[in-house]
């Protein structure tokens, strides 16, 4: 069957040491993104397990032209410098080929939970998408921030997805074992006014605080945005 491989995007690309020619690179240097044409012609030349971290265990899943790449990455303009050469890369080895930026995903903490929100979010729909289209769906959890991998393991064990990884030490690849969870229908059953209700129309967060003082069991699945309301 063919699959819809999801795969998260870090910086490895740009950060690993070795001898490509921007080595020594790094976001906390505040220096500019490599030249982008430098950047694809070593990657063309270059053995598919040292480009990086998303290269790595790509190579090692037997990608094939009948697949779909699904590449996610940061709100960041390295997280998307990366993407861009890697869709480059991509290009005409596989079906279908898109990027997708996770929104307020990025080194602020202030932000940071919003943004393993939207990746929930994008990949529970991106799984759905491909299941609708016949396709076999698989996570590539080596890439991006280490809460990413975690978050991508719990997703893959409560929707039946396979997810794979490996270590830059590595010289195999890891699939991690499928966790016994599953989604608990009662508590959704119990509280499916509310879900109902937040639901229907943005609702202001004074109103949604009336709500969570009965039931604080439900704070924990809602997020107050900066315009006054609050979300499911």
């Amino acid at each position: 069957m063919s699959r819809v491989l999801i795969c998260t995007v870090g910086t490895s690309l740009l950060s690993n040491r070795d001898d490509r020619p921007w080595a020594g690179w790094s976001v906390w240097k505040k220096v500019p993104l490599p030249d982008e044409k430098t950047v694809a012609d070593w990657m063309r030349g270059a053995d598919p397990a040292q480009i990086s971290a998303e290269t790595n265990t790509l190579g090692r899943l037997d990608l094939s032209s009948s697949d779909i790449l699904v590449l996610l990455h940061s709100d960041t303009p390295e997280g998307r410098f990366c993407a861009e050469r890697l869709e480059e890369y991509y290009a005409g080895k596989v079906r279908e080929l898109s990027l997708e930026e996770v929104g307020k995903l990025g080194y602020g903490a202030r932000h940071f939970t919003q943004g393993l929100k939207a990746l929930v979010d994008i990949v529970i729909r991106r799984v759905r998408e491909a299941r609708e289209r016949g396709f076999e769906a698989a996570f590539c959890a080596t890439g991006g921030f280490k809460a990413e991998i975690a978050f991508l393991n719990v997703i893959g064990a409560l929707l039946g997805v396979d997810v794979y990884y490996i270590h830059e030490k590595h010289r195999e690849l890891v699939h991690f074992p499928r966790l016994p969870l599953t989604w608990d229908a009662e508590f959704v059953t119990d509280n499916e006014d509310f879900f109902r209700w937040i639901d229907d129309e943005p609702r202001r967060t004074v109103e949604v605080e009336s709500w969570l003082k009965s039931r604080p069991e439900l704070r924990s699945l809602v997020e107050s945005g900066e315009d006054g309301y609050t979300y499911l």
